[in-house]
């Protein structure tokens, strides 16, 4: 099964609807669930993303990003949904690799996740879902326009 997927070509178009199906109910979901120290967890990876957008680094291609999506599955106590979403966002990142988005496209993504955290930390499940599943919009759009 694993070298059956190695070989598939994923597109943009495939990655942005797994990931508006199942995104959107993970944070909602995360959200309800997790403790104090998770949503510490995910602001201290969010801040290592924003310190190295600060340095130039990047951003988007880093596994801190990768990391901060991964981090609310796990927040739902779902194994099953951590490891999909593990894998769906490891696509996405060899997706960002290939197109290279720049400064701007990394700043409209931490700006995204500023907005996830704040629905979080309001503990606003229906808000966090609305702020991510216009994160992912928003990132599909943007890579849909490198694409091209």
């Amino acid at each position: 099964f694993t070298s059956f997927l190695h070989f598939q070509d994923f597109t943009l178009a495939d990655i942005s609807e797994v990931r508006t199906m199942m995104e959107p109910y993970i944070a909602r979901r995360a959200t309800e669930l997790m403790t104090d120290e998770d949503l510490a967890e995910l602001v201290q990876v969010h801040k290592e993303c924003v310190a190295a957008f600060k340095e130039k680094e990047d951003v988007i291609r880093s596994d801190m990003e990768v990391r901060f999506h991964v981090l609310m599955g796990k927040f739902t106590g779902n194994a099953v949904l951590w490891v999909i979403l593990d894998f769906v966002n490891n696509i996405l990142a060899d997706a960002k690799h290939k197109l290279k988005p720049g400064e701007d496209f990394s700043a409209k993504v931490i700006a995204a996740h500023e907005r996830i955290i704040a629905a979080m930390t309001a503990r606003d499940p229906d808000g966090a879902a609305a702020a991510m599943y216009d994160h992912i919009r928003e990132v599909e759009e943007g890579l849909r326009l490198l694409e091209k």
